[in-house]
């Protein structure tokens, strides 16, 4: 394929856009778009690059250019965080090390979290769109044949990707961001113009639509889009991806300006596009590790112009190593680098094992371990992949002989569920959970004749309301209890835990190392700071009232026990080992002399 200059920036422009929204500049907070034009950029080289017949040729060739940088960056964040990071740290890096080896990043993430999250540690998120990209390599020859053989059935997966991509934006965000199938439909709009690129020469004006096409390249990431909402219009991938796709996909075709080419600006930006995929692989982790901080997850933004200036020159040292030392080398047969790159993953995590398993004291790997002694996100991605329009899901394992209750509740609720289905199956019922993180609270679409509706479908004679302090209303709670009342369904409210203003695995690691202490809380804060709520719901005798203080708090309240096993795996959300001292109290919920606090 002849060497075009135009690329080069586009793809600079693209990076750009990426490294300028992980460095936390307000500016361009859209700038994960430039993802897209990458995409699109893929697509359009991978049907001038395969060639019929040379299918094994064309694999050789891709995996001789990405695969080195790919498993370098890998070894060596696993390496770094092995020494930078604590424990729970580690291990999400070292999950992300293991889907990276087998090209499946993008589904590890979207198992985990939203790509706009910043709860966990993730310094190779990035490498999400490298796993999308090699599993639509797996398909060029297929997508080729079709193009040959049956255009009409090119056209119809291109368009149904894009469908689907818009219908699980409004149901799903991550799913619509994450997986392979619903992106496509970006990099067949570049394998399309790529050979339709001669009807596109005839065009006239040519040179103002390049200069159109740049302009909007830079002004759609200003503009800013929710990664997180369940919108076409403003969500993400929605209709500002579209654009950015539609803009992209004509660049290629009638070209950018030459102008523009032989400006200094064009020939820096041609420079960036030659290493821009060893600045995308280093960027990441050097900011992520850069700015680490044991539990508090992936940081973006630095807190200084020096500390960015130092990341900036970091970036540039590493890029450029990696492109002249890595990119441009010539590397055996595929097959030597796959073995290659997987031996030195695997082995730098038995060895990075053995360096964490060594740093910490035993009772600091209880602390540690608080982060993963918690269930699976509310009804897991199974249910919800399967019934994306359930409101509702079952915990646990279905039982027809089994009566029916239903908890409702944010992400407290989610942190206690897996003991309280346990209790309520020692008394003969099933659960019954919400699958949104905020029913009946102000931001939430689902209201308290939402709530009876799904407690009449579940045959539900009893509702559970768990909420972290001060996040629902006390209207809203007593509204539902006489609606539930009209029902003939009980309603119950348990009390939320005791939460604190830190990270409570954060401080007890500080106070392991003589940093810092555990700040105390007594049961009188505790029930100053539940004032309002503690009476008004005295004065209904409609709701069911469990009290939870009386467990933590006796008066000071506890955030451990006397093994060092934590209650919490943040400021407020319980561990299972927290959540299963409330059994006692949960048993209530079944005793019908149960009385309010």
């Amino acid at each position: 394929m002849k060497y075009r200059a135009d690329i080069q920036i586009l793809r600079g422009i693209a990076v750009l856009m990426v490294v300028l929204f992980h460095f936390g500049i307000a500016t361009f907070q859209s700038g994960f778009l430039g993802v897209d034009v990458f995409f699109v950029i893929s697509g359009y080289l991978m049907a001038k690059l395969y060639i019929k017949g040379e299918a094994s040729q064309f694999f050789a060739r891709r995996a001789k250019r990405l695969l080195p940088a790919y498993y370098a960056t890998i070894v060596l964040t696993l390496a770094a965080a092995s020494v930078l990071t604590v424990p729970s740290d580690f291990n999400q890096v070292r999950d992300q090390g293991i889907f990276a080896l087998f090209f499946s990043s993008n589904i590890g993430f979207w198992l985990q979290n939203s790509y706009f999250s910043k709860a966990e540690f993730n310094p190779l998120l990035h490498l999400w769109s490298l796993g999308v990209e090699i599993q639509f390599y797996l398909f060029v020859p297929l997508v080729a044949l079709i193009f040959r053989k049956r255009k009409i059935l090119f056209t119809l997966c291109l368009v149904g990707s894009l469908i689907l991509c818009l219908a699980a934006l409004t149901i799903s965000p991550k799913t619509s961001f994450f997986m392979m199938p619903l992106r496509v439909w970006e990099f067949l709009f570049g394998y399309w113009v790529a050979n339709i690129s001669l009807q596109f020469s005839r065009i006239q004006n040519r040179e103002k639509l390049g200069w159109i096409c740049f302009l909007i390249l830079f002004a759609i990431p200003l503009i800013p889009v929710d990664g997180r909402a369940l919108s076409i219009l403003i969500g993400h991938p929605g209709l500002f991806a579209l654009a950015i796709v539609l803009t992209t996909a004509l660049a290629l075709s009638v070209g950018l300006p030459e102008s523009l080419i032989a400006s200094k600006a064009g020939k820096a930006l041609e420079k960036i596009g030659t290493y821009s995929y060893s600045i995308y692989l280093v960027h990441f982790p050097v900011i992520i590790l850069g700015n680490y901080e044991p539990f508090n997850g992936t940081i973006l933004a630095t807190n200084s112009w020096l500390t960015s200036v130092t990341f900036f020159l970091i970036v540039c040292i590493f890029s450029y190593l990696s492109y002249q030392y890595i990119e441009r080398k010539k590397w055996p047969p595929p097959r030597t680098i796959l073995l290659a790159g997987t031996g030195s993953i695997v082995c730098v995590i038995s060895i990075s094992n053995l360096i964490q398993d060594n740093r910490f004291s035993p009772e600091q790997k209880k602390i540690f371990f608080a982060w993963e002694d918690r269930a699976p996100y509310r009804c897991g991605k199974i249910f919800r992949a399967i019934q994306p329009t359930k409101q509702v899901c079952p915990l646990g394992k279905t039982n027809d002989t089994l009566d029916s209750i239903l908890l409702v509740g944010n992400s407290h609720a989610d942190a206690i569920k897996t003991t309280f289905d346990e209790v309520a199956r020692e008394n003969g019922y099933q659960t019954y959970f919400y699958v949104s993180n905020n029913p009946l609270m102000d931001n939430s679409s689902i209201k308290p004749e939402h709530v009876i509706q799904e407690a009449k479908l579940t045959n539900s004679k009893q509702i559970v309301l768990h909420y972290a302090p001060k996040s629902i209303q006390v209207d809203t709670i007593f509204q539902l209890s006489k609606l539930s009342e009209d029902a003939g369904i009980t309603v119950s409210f348990i009390m939320p835990v005791p939460v604190y203003q830190v990270h409570i695995p954060k401080q007890a690691y500080l106070e392991s190392i003589g940093a810092s202490k555990i700040p105390s809380q007594t049961i009188e804060q505790y029930n100053k700071y539940n004032e309002e709520l503690i009476s008004n719901l005295a004065a209904t005798t409609n709701v069911r009232v469990i009290n939870t203080s009386n467990i933590f708090c006796s008066p000071k309240c506890k955030t451990k026990d006397k093994n060092g096993n934590l209650f919490y795996f943040d400021a407020g959300h319980m561990t299972l080992t927290g959540a299963a001292l409330l059994k006692p109290a949960l048993q209530n919920l079944f005793s019908v002399n149960d009385s309010a606090m």
